[in-house]
């Protein structure tokens, strides 16, 4: 059934909107019909590429890693699993994919690896893949690759056979290129009164939860300072958005910029 708020809004004369309204302004009025949320805190981040964080948030788009994996088949029974043929296989993959991280257009900081094997009891059809680490082959413990198998083995399927033999189908590695973190810059910090240049007059602007049209003051994101505090009812404008804060809520701008709502309606 339709809200009778939602009706009375939706029959009201439409008025041109000053910015077109992101996604974040409209988060904190969905939890709220929702009934899910009595107090809440909503960020929206600032930008550094000229579009709102509402819009684009470069940063979100980032991989953490440049990752190069690597397989290939060696079925032997892990008892008589060579360590040193074992490592000779890694150490090809392992070139490789150094080589195919170097060769990336994405700048790293460091590498990583990681070994894996895909294991199974014998008799089976079906392998799981165990993480190895490059320990286990420098101290070549046999033992230690059986347990870690049984192990995700009975993760797996709820069960496990230590006494079973087990052997190797194939070797995996996965040679991952670590990506440089994003730094953050600091705004330039004011005090809780945002600065006069910041604002762009007032409006009337309809909020369901007043049932009427409120005189509502509207700021320029990019203006404001951090630690600027404003209560709600306001308009936060930028390039490609605009955030509403609704009555009764408040937004303080923290120390790189970004919104933070606190949704202290009911």
């Amino acid at each position: 059934m339709t809200p009778r708020w939602l009706l009375d809004l939706l029959r009201r004369p439409r008025q041109r909107a000053p910015r077109p309204v992101g996604p974040p302004a409209m988060l904190g009025l969905i939890l709220v019909m929702l009934g899910i949320v009595f107090a809440a805190r909503l960020l929206v981040p600032l930008s550094s590429n000229g579009l709102d964080g509402s819009v684009l948030s470069p940063v979100a788009l980032l991989p953490d890693a440049a990752t190069d994996d690597g397989a290939g088949d060696a079925l032997t029974p892990l008892a008589e699993a060579s360590f040193a043929v074992m490592e000779d296989f890694y150490a090809e993959m392992e070139h490789r994919g150094r080589e195919a991280v170097r060769r990336s257009v994405i700048p790293v900081a460091g590498i990583a690896v990681q070994r894996a094997a895909d294991m199974r009891y014998v008799g089976q059809e079906h392998a799981v893949t165990v993480e190895l680490p490059i320990d286990l082959f420098r101290t070549e413990d046999r033992d230690g690759v059986k347990k870690r198998f049984d192990a995700i083995h009975e993760t797996r399927y709820g069960y496990s056979a230590p006494a079973e033999k087990a052997e190797i189908v194939s070797l995996r590695t996965a040679v991952t290129g670590l990506m440089r973190k994003p730094t953050f810059e600091s705004i330039a910090a004011g005090d809780s009164v945002p600065p006069p240049a910041a604002f762009r007059g007032t409006r009337e602007v309809y909020f369901a939860e007043a049932g009427r049209a409120l005189n509502t003051p509207s700021y320029d994101r990019g203006a404001l300072l951090a630690n600027n505090r404003i209560a709600g009812p306001a308009l936060i404008e930028e390039y490609a958005s605009t955030t509403v804060v609704h009555p009764g809520d408040v937004v303080v701008v923290d120390a790189l910029g970004d919104l933070v709502i606190e949704i202290l309606r009911s």
